[in-house]
């Protein structure tokens, strides 16, 4: 029997990392047996036209795999498949590379995780494993603060993105180095009196411009 038998199980078998993809995770299968894309292709062939890849691959490695086609509802807001913001955004996502020990781990798209608060490294919508770099402590508490900011409903995907533009495009920065700086912004901004202030309709203009 060789691999290409459906009944027989990989040499190698690979777990599945934290909201991983189905496409990622066969990629790291056939990678770890030295294999391709090609072998997917005659399994696919061999299991007839009624097959579908998930369970042959967990017949393949001995895992139940729902969760890599299935993403969990948390990971994104209920009309994410209208939102161009997750669309162009938040759909590129992949693990910390030191989390994942090296592997290049694509995920389901999801609005959390700029920081990888454990390797202090930016794992931001868009950053693709080549682009992750350390950040500070400073940026790490911003993380945590961002964190409490949307559990309290004053911060979402699309205010702290734009931000992030802004202040990238303004300073001339990389995001990961402006980040605290667009928490603090969000953290101040939606403050009760803050807002209370904006817009209040009574001052004029260039008197609320100069108290921001």
């Amino acid at each position: 029997m060789t691999m290409h038998d459906l009944t027989r199980r990989f040499p190698f078998t690979v777990r599945p990392g934290h909201r991983e993809t189905l496409d990622s995770y066969t990629r790291r299968v056939l990678e770890a047996n030295a294999a391709n894309d090609t072998l997917r292709r005659e399994l696919l062939k061999s299991a007839g036209p009624d097959a579908d890849w998930q369970s042959i691959l967990s017949a393949k490695t001995g895992r139940d795999l729902t969760r890599l086609s299935t993403p969990p509802a948390h990971t994104a807001h209920p009309d994410v498949a209208s939102c161009s913001v997750c669309a162009s955004v938040a759909s590129d996502r992949w693990a910390c590379l030191l989390c994942s020990r090296g592997e290049r781990i694509q995920q389901h798209p999801h609005l959390d995780d700029f920081v990888c608060e454990h390797h202090h490294r930016w794992t931001a919508p868009g950053t693709t494993p080549e682009q992750q770099r350390r950040v500070t402590a400073a940026q790490v508490d911003a993380h945590r603060r961002l964190r409490t900011l949307r559990r309290q409903g004053r911060a979402d995907i699309h205010l702290t993105v734009d931000l992030l533009d802004a202040l990238t495009g303004d300073l001339d920065l990389p995001a990961h180095e402006v980040f605290h700086h667009a928490v603090s912004i969000l953290g101040w901004v939606t403050r009760k009196p803050v807002l209370r202030r904006l817009f209040d309709p009574a001052p004029r203009y260039a008197v609320t411009f100069a108290w921001m």
